[in-house]
């Protein structure tokens, strides 16, 4: 069973939001909206889905629906379509409960083991990936009785995100400002890059002074560096 959630995008100006908001509507869902940098993310919903599964697309009904939902709960922002910078859609694959609606449906995991000894897992949540690999993992070394040790997942950060604590987090961007500075980033697109790549920064500003060696059009430079990086780095 396939359900669509889509997120909107609304400049931070149009939703000033100080910190993230978690709320009801009417037909029983929640949804919530968490400020980033200059920008305000609205979502979800959660509605049965039955087409192209490589082309999900936030429709004009699923905008006015998270649209409502927010100018009910903040009503002196008044939103409009026209007040959408972006958008994205995806696809839940939920397993199909007969009798209840998309959103009754359990987002919990299940796994499954065939006659033949595959080994299946099914639902769960994007956020839960290294929980249900570990679960799978962990299934796999019992099957074939060999100790592969305790799993180390908790101990893996996300490229960037390599902070112990605090104190090393406003040390990096210290240090990744000065760097920033002596190329002429100002301190703004910095910190949108810092919150963004984390220590991965340093590799933007690299492609900075790649481009200027190249004499690349100043105007564009940044704009190019970082979408440079991520091409290479991010998957884009």
């Amino acid at each position: 069973m396939l359900t669509k959630g889509v997120h909107i995008i609304i400049t931070k100006k149009k939703l000033p939001l100080q910190q993230a908001a978690y709320f009801d509507v009417g037909d029983g869902r929640m949804i919530f909206a968490i400020p980033r940098n200059n920008i305000t993310y609205v979502g979800t919903t959660d509605t049965v889905y039955n087409q192209n599964i490589d082309k999900p697309q936030c429709s004009k009904e699923d905008a006015e629906y998270l649209l409502k939902a927010v100018n009910k709960i903040f009503p002196t922002v008044g939103l409009k379509q026209s007040d959408i910078v972006s958008s994205w859609a995806g696809l839940r694959p939920l397993i199909f409960e007969d009798g209840k609606s998309a959103s009754e449906v359990s987002r919990k995991d299940e796994i499954m083991v065939s006659d033949s000894g595959l080994i299946s897992i099914a639902g769960g949540k994007l956020t839960g990936y290294r929980l249900m690999a570990e679960k799978i993992v962990d299934l796999v070394s019992k099957k074939l009785n060999k100790d592969y040790g305790s799993c180390k997942t908790k101990s893996f950060r996300l490229s960037g995100g390599e902070f112990a604590n605090e104190k090393e987090f406003k040390e990096a961007y210290k240090q990744l400002l000065q760097e920033g500075n002596a190329e002429g980033i100002v301190a703004d697109k910095m910190r949108e890059w810092f919150l963004r790549y984390g220590k991965n920064t340093a590799q933007v500003i690299e492609n900075v002074k790649s481009l200027r060696a190249q004499q690349e059009n100043d105007k564009k430079i940044f704009d190019v560096a970082e979408l440079n990086y991520c091409i290479e780095h991010e998957m884009v």
